[in-house]
């Protein structure tokens, strides 16, 4: 069985200032992650760094939610293969 690579980050133009280390750090930049960010940054003494993996989202079924099954087994899908095809898990919580 082969090892799962991950798709490499395309390389950025943009310059982000450095925070050396910040008070909080929130994965994923999803609906929840942006909220949960801006209400952070309202403290302004309160420095966040929020990580986003992956490309611009220029797909449509990425911003239309009824399209969300559309990115199973596409390049927009980021779950390991399994040598018998796609491997579905629920999160555990």
């Amino acid at each position: 069985m082969m090892p799962y690579r991950w798709p490499r980050p395309p390389r950025s133009r943009h310059t982000i200032p450095f925070v050396a280390q910040p008070d909080y750090i929130v994965v994923g930049a999803g609906s929840a992650g942006c909220v949960l960010a801006n209400r952070l940054t309202e403290d302004p003494t309160v420095s966040v760094l929020v990580l986003e993996a992956g490309p611009r989202d220029r797909s449509p079924n990425i911003k239309i939610p009824a399209a969300f099954a559309n990115q199973f087994h596409t390049k927009l899908d980021w779950l390991p293969h399994s040598p018998n095809g796609m491997v579905f898990e629920p999160r555990s919580g």
